[in-house]
This record gives C-alpha cells, structure tokens and sequence, in this order.
C-alpha cells in the first residue's frame, strides 16, 4: 500500500463509485435504527408519554419484590429511549382520588322520573277500568322504561305489576306477540308468581301459565358475581340472593337487574345484565379499592390475571391523573424455575391494549437486565406503530395457572323453580277479542 493512502476500504467510498454506495448504507443504518430504543432526536415535549407501572404478581405466586423490581427495570430502560418520555406517577391525592373512584353503570337517583311513574300507573289503572287500552299502553310503556333505568331505587313489585298491567292491555288491543314478549320478562323476575283468578279472565291465567312453562323449559344461565372487594351482598331482580363472591346458577335467561351492596357500606353497584341461554357469563362489579391506592388496586386486579372492562377504566383513570399516553402493565408467574414476565402496552386514546414481548429469567434475575431491555424495545416501536389490538377480556400472563387452591371460596345459589318444567309446552293463541278504545 502506497505511502499517504487510506485504507483499501474508504478509498473505495471515495471513488465515484463509492460514494453512492456509501450513501446508500447510511440510509439504510438511519431507516434500521429504529429497531432499537435510540431512534432520530426529537423534542422531548413532542414525545408520547409512557407510564411504567409494578408488575402485578399472577395469582399472588411470587414475592411483591420481583414484580416491583421488574417494572423498575424497565423504567430504567425507557429513560434513556430518544422515541418516547417516561412519565413518572405521580404521589398527590388528588391524582389518586380520581384514579381511585368506582365505576359504577347505575345511573343517579331521579326522583321526579320516579314521581312520573307513580303518576302515569294511577293514570294508566284509570284508563284500563274505562276500556280505553291505547291510552294504558302508551302510559305503561313510559312507566316501565322508567323503572328499569331506575331498578337500583325501586321495588320490583311495581315493576312486575306494570308489566302485567301493560300485559293485559297489550292483548286487549290484539298484540299477542307484545303480550307474551312481556308475560316472559314477569316470569324471569318472579319465577314464582301466581296470578290472581278472581283478577285476571281464564283465558289471560292458562296464557300466562304456558308463557311461564315455555320460560322455565328453556336451558338456564349461570352469573358469577366476583367483586373487586369481597363480603358485600348481592342482590338479583331486588331478592337478596347471598354473599360475594357468588356464583348464581339456574338463572332464566334474559334480562335481569343486578344490585351489590359493598359490605364497607356505601354506594351500591347495579347494572343490567341478560343471561345467556345454557350459558355463563362473569360479571365483575367495581366497588373500589379502600385504602389502598390507585395503583395496588389496579395490580390487584391484575392479579386476577384478567384484564377486562374494569381493569381497563382504572388504567384509563390512572394514565389520565399522571398525564400519560401509553401506560406499561403486565404480571409476573413462575414456570418451573425462571420467572415469566408478561407485557402489555395499553394506548389511553383508544383504551386497548397490545401484547408486548414475553421474556423470562432466573429466580435470582440475573440476566434479568438483557430480558427486560427486549421489552423496552418492544415499547419503543410499539408507541410508533401499535401492536395488534387485544380482544376483552385478555389474559395478563396467556400460560399461567392458578395453583391449586388459588381462588377463593365462590358461594353456589341456585335459581331453580321446578314446577312445570317438565310439562308439555303448548302454545295457546289469546282468545281476548281485540276492542276498540272507548274514547
């Protein structure tokens, strides 16, 4: 090699031909790069905002030291990251008070809608005396819609006596369809109804008895009732049905109304749920955490490995107190002798989540550092381009089981009302001739 001449290989760049290939490498290495937590300088205002919370331990396997010790980790990996600002949570009560509040579907108390059904039943008891059934459909209609938006204030026995009310006055004026759609909704209520001979004609009874058979003949739904707070009373249809954590078996399917009471006392949680024929469904209600905090509540619930509609509230709320877009939340497990550490990205702006790269380590975490830098990674291009949305309810950890003896103890009610149920299903067609309204 001649005196004063580069390297064989840059004097090949320098050449004419060199120089594009050179520049076609660095293109390459610049659009590359972003594999990696570094990536091209931005401001740090303009970056989204990423929450790194403990990591929850899976059915409360491992010791709280692991799961705290992981999330802290990657935390340290993200600081450095050029893509995105790590957001650190913050300790004010404020920011925990509204993390912290239960959500909770039952709407807030009406007392003048609750007025205007009393009026509208006096008024539609009135129009059915004097014949006129449109005027006792049309005021009926109104009363029930509002008591079942009101069903965590009322007494259930109005509710059953306006849909029968509405049922006569449905058949009277010939909808039969509109009748026995109603009679079914009285029989998933109050199984146990008998009607009154002397009140209603023949005719209305034997309908109203096969409508009642053909209910209960139908294959029946489970509800399981798992609070995030254990003890509190439950209640199904406005019947205290027992304690949480319950599972209600034999339940008629449709819609039925829920109400659980937390056994600290306070605001109760109530929603509508519809069982499904031969089927089961789980409802979770979100009495709070007490004490505890916004974020041992969230990993509380995490714990459950689950992570459903409330899990994603809370980690709305907390993302949202702590001025984050993106919040990291995931579980540890034990498989044999390594630690699973499972990942998952939740965006706030839409409230889903991805599935992060699942890494694991020792007992000891050694090595746990390199694991835990492939999650950072992960984050990293996932905050640029975001994974593929989870389905709810997801897993935490997707090859975690619980370990025997794991869950606690769920109380068993069943729903059953066997009378008729094995009698012959005949479909009777109303024989009330329909009327004209007497104006």
């Amino acid at each position: 090699m001649a005196k004063g001449r580069s390297p064989a290989v840059p004097t090949r760049f320098d050449s004419p031909l060199g120089r594009p290939l050179a520049g076609l490498i660095a293109l390459v290495l610049a659009l590359t790069s972003g594999a990696g937590l570094f990536t091209r300088p931005a401001q740090a205002s303009d970056l989204p905002r990423v929450l790194v919370l403990p990591y929850a331990r899976i059915y409360g396997e491992l010791p709280a030291k692991i799961g705290d010790k992981t999330g802290e980790v990657l935390a340290n990996e993200l600081k450095s990251s050029e893509q995105l600002q790590l957001a650190l949570p913050k300790q004010d009560a404020a920011a925990a008070a509204v993390a912290a509040k239960p959500v909770n579907p039952a709407p807030p108390k009406d007392a003048s809608a609750l007025a205007e059904a009393k009026e509208r039943s006096s008024k539609a008891d009135e129009a059915v005396k004097k014949l006129k059934f449109k005027q006792a459909v049309d005021e009926l209609e109104r009363v029930v819609a509002i008591l079942e938006v009101q069903h965590p204030y009322i007494d259930f026995a109005e509710l059953v006596n306006a849909y029968l009310t509405l049922a006569v006055s449905y058949f009277r004026r010939g909808q039969d369809s509109d009748g026995e759609k109603i009679l079914a909704q009285v029989v998933r209520l109050d199984p146990e109804r008998k009607l009154d001979a002397e009140k209603y004609p023949p005719v209305f009874l034997r309908t109203f008895d096969n409508v009642s058979r053909k209910v209960k003949k139908a294959s029946r739904a489970t509800i399981q009732v798992e609070p995030t707070s254990a003890g509190a009373t439950v209640f199904l249809d406005g019947r205290q049905v027992g304690k949480a954590p319950l599972l209600l078996k034999d339940v008629i399917k449709g819609a039925h109304f829920l109400r659980v009471v937390p056994a600290s006392g306070g605001e109760a949680w109530a929603d509508r749920v519809d069982a499904p024929q031969g089927d089961s469904i789980k409802v979770v209600p979100d009495l709070g955490g007490g004490p505890l905090g916004p974020v041992p509540e969230l990993l509380g619930l995490l714990a459950r490995n689950t992570i459903d509609e409330v899990v994603v509230t809370k980690a709305t709320a907390l993302a949202t107190a702590n001025n984050a877009d993106y919040l990291v939340l995931g579980g540890v497990h034990k498989e044999g002798e390594n630690i699973v550490v499972s990942s998952h990205l939740f965006k706030v702006a839409s409230r889903k989540s991805c599935l992060l790269q699942r890494v694991t380590f020792d007992a000891e975490m050694l090595g746990a550092g390199i694991e835990i830098y492939k999650v950072g990674a992960d984050v990293a291009n996932k905050v640029e381009v975001f994974g593929d949305e989870e389905k709810l309810p997801a897993k935490v950890a997707r090859d975690a089981l619980p370990p025997a003896g794991y869950s606690a103890p769920i109380a068993t009610v069943s729903l059953t009302t066997t009378a008729g149920t094995r009698d012959a299903v005949k479909r009777v067609a109303v024989a009330v001739a329909p009327v004209q309204d007497v104006e």
